[in-house]
């Protein structure tokens, strides 16, 4: 919530109060239509800095509060225009392809918040709205960041009720769970080998996975190799200062690496 010189927010017996001290000047205070609870304090903060708005404006404090709750009561959710602001404001940088991926996801939710049964807060309205992406995928996360921002515009700067504010961070379901890895056996290695073609590129393929098969390297270890003594040792240099020998007589004691023709 933000902090406004002059104002505090009390507990009254479970109920929010404001206040207004100036020194010189009675206090003012006034009763807002929110409890003292933590599920209610976006929609009193959205509230108290519309009273301070208004109250700067010249209105004593109960007028700011009797004046505000009115335009809260009375105020429509324009979703359409809503939208237009957004791609004014927030958005008019995005080249129109690049916004076209915006409306994707941001259309079908208007669709949604204008059905039968629409959703009533921005978690369902944001589950609805994603079931075309597969949940852990870079797209879903990108949609979900999109319609992320437009809720948040949506209720920060047109007055939205607080419970279209999206959820924070990222769905625990959209984490992708990671694979079981096997590795294959030697047999299987030996058949990978056998299948190369025995030109100059086969047998560089050939001597690659060996390698990676034997000393258990990685193929961007393999961009750090350089032969020596005239192709008898391999080195791999490190950005340390340590450094790995692969001496060619150590690999003819393996079936998958034997001495290279």
């Amino acid at each position: 919530m933000k902090q406004h010189r002059g104002f505090t927010v009390t507990n009254d017996r479970g109920r929010v109060r404001l206040q207004y001290r100036r020194t010189g000047y009675p206090t003012e205070s006034a009763a807002l239509p929110f409890t003292w609870d933590d599920g209610n304090w976006t929609d009193a903060a959205v509230r108290i800095d519309n009273i301070v708005k208004a109250h700067r404006a010249g209105a004593d404090l109960a007028a700011a509060v009797r004046g505000v709750d009115t335009a809260s009561s009375n105020h429509v959710e324009d979703w359409a225009a809503a939208l237009t602001a957004y791609r004014q404001g927030p958005q008019q940088r995005l080249k129109d392809v690049t916004w076209a991926g915006h409306l994707k996801v941001i259309n079908i939710a208007l669709q949604a918040v204008q059905q039968r049964n629409a959703p009533t807060n921005g978690a369902d309205l944001m589950d609805t709205a994603l079931k075309g992406w597969t949940l852990g995928t870079r797209q879903h996360q990108q949609m979900r960041q999109r319609l992320q921002k437009f809720l948040a515009y949506c209720v920060q700067r047109h007055q939205f009720k607080a419970t279209w504010l999206p959820p924070e961070g990222r769905d625990i379901q959209s984490v992708k769970p990671k694979r079981i890895g096997y590795p294959l056996s030697d047999a299987q290695i030996l058949r990978l080998l056998d299948a190369l073609p025995d030109t100059t590129i086969g047998r560089r393929y050939r001597f690659a996975y060996q390698l990676l098969a034997t000393y258990g390297l990685r193929p961007e270890d393999l961009n750090n190799l350089q032969v020596r003594n005239g192709g008898t040792e391999a080195m791999e240099r490190l950005r340390k200062i340590q450094r790995r020998h692969i001496r060619r007589k150590d690999r003819t004691t393996s079936p998958l690496c034997p001495q290279r023709a």
